[in-house]
């Protein structure tokens, strides 16, 4: 009897806690996603934001990195102002949306005041599968200058078009530092790699 007893206590401790939420996982309307540990979710719809997870463990005092961020995003902001991104997928490629994006990203990084300088392709526009859809890729190295810190940083950020259904998703991997770039990388590839679309 007291075998049993202990079973059925053991079981219900750990019905308890089997129960207990995931706080790993974040689910919206279009995404699950389980992220790493020091990650935020800072996503606000109302800037397109599918997902934006940020790192840091005391961005107050700066403690971490030199108070950089590493940052996961996902938008789906509209690519053309003159046509939704259900109508422009139609008419465009991935490698033709990433195209254009990359180079309004290395124009910008020749007008002063923008923060970002010194842009460098380094994986030229290519096109892939993203979870099953047509996408493209592309890796590129910026200085970027960081005010709170008063210095500049030198980082390599991968990015993705990826055509969703009737929708165009802007993706950005942005480690916090090209000197972080491979223990941050491994850590957003890994949070990628669960990440379902719905």
């Amino acid at each position: 009897m007291r075998i049993i007893l202990k079973i059925l206590c053991f079981m219900a401790f750990w019905g308890i806690f089997s129960c207990k939420k995931d706080n790993s996982i974040i689910e919206n309307k279009k995404i699950s996603i389980k992220k790493e540990t020091g990650y935020h979710d800072v996503s606000d719809p109302a800037e397109n934001d599918i997902i934006y997870l940020v790192k840091f463990s005391d961005y107050n005092n700066k403690a971490t990195k030199g108070g950089l961020q590493s940052i996961l995003s996902i938008d789906n902001i509209q690519q053309s102002l003159l046509q939704p991104n259900a109508e422009y997928i139609l008419e465009n490629s991935p490698e033709e949306t990433l195209g254009e994006r990359i180079r309004s990203i290395q124009s910008d990084c020749e007008k002063p005041g923008i923060g970002w300088s010194d842009f460098k392709i380094i994986n030229n526009v290519k096109p892939t599968v993203f979870k099953g859809y047509k996408a493209a890729e592309a890796e590129y190295e910026v200085v970027e200058y960081v005010d709170f810190l008063d210095k500049t940083v030198k980082k390599r950020i991968k990015r993705y078009a990826v055509f969703v259904g009737k929708d165009l998703w802007n993706i950005v991997l942005a480690p916090s530092s090209i000197q972080a770039y491979d223990t941050d990388m491994k850590e957003m590839n890994t949070m990628i790699e669960t990440m379902k679309i719905k």
